[in-house]
């Protein structure tokens, strides 16, 4: 499990090795890192209000609380692995004592991990059409050598039906 793993990094990395390394990184990566840190545990927080929002249970669930709530959550879940049993206990446990019940929780944790896949396919899509000679050729499910043929791609994923000829001249 990751408590293992982490168990075995700290007993063998030494608090000397730690600042070795933190005196070979530049401060602007150090700053980098710690701001990109932030962002990403703002955007998770946010996963949450928006899933309150979404089910309606703001009267219930402060837009504070559930970002706090997410926060904490988050930390069990990122930790200790098996995130739906850590972090989903956590949640429920915040959850509960405003008075939040188990079908509120479910649907408040069912809303978070849609919105948060969703965003990682998103950031994937994203990456693939922005550079996909990165990719290795097994992940890389169709050709896209025009801009056409990107257009065509998004008409057939949302099933909408492609225009007679408005593509042809792109």
């Amino acid at each position: 499990s990751a408590a293992v793993v982490l168990w075995g990094m700290v007993t063998t990395i030494s608090a000397r090795d730690v600042e070795i390394a933190l005196d070979r990184m530049s401060p602007v990566a150090i700053i980098a890192a710690i701001v990109l840190t932030l962002i990403g545990h703002t955007a998770l927080a946010f996963y949450d209000v928006l899933a309150v929002r979404a089910i309606s249970a703001s009267q219930m669930i402060s837009l504070r609380r559930a970002a706090v709530g997410s926060l904490i959550a988050n930390v069990f879940a990122n930790s200790l692995g098996l995130p739906l049993l850590s972090g989903g206990s956590a949640r429920y446990r915040v959850y509960s004592m405003v008075g939040a019940g188990l079908s509120v929780v479910g649907r408040v944790i069912a809303m978070s991990w849609v919105t948060m896949w969703s965003g990682i396919i998103f950031v994937l899509g994203l990456s693939l059409i922005a550079s996909p000679e990165n990719f290795p050729p097994e992940c890389r499910v169709v050709k896209i050598s025009s801009r056409a043929d990107f257009l065509n791609l998004g008409w057939v994923a949302t099933g909408m039906p492609r225009p007679s000829s408005s593509t042809e001249s792109l």
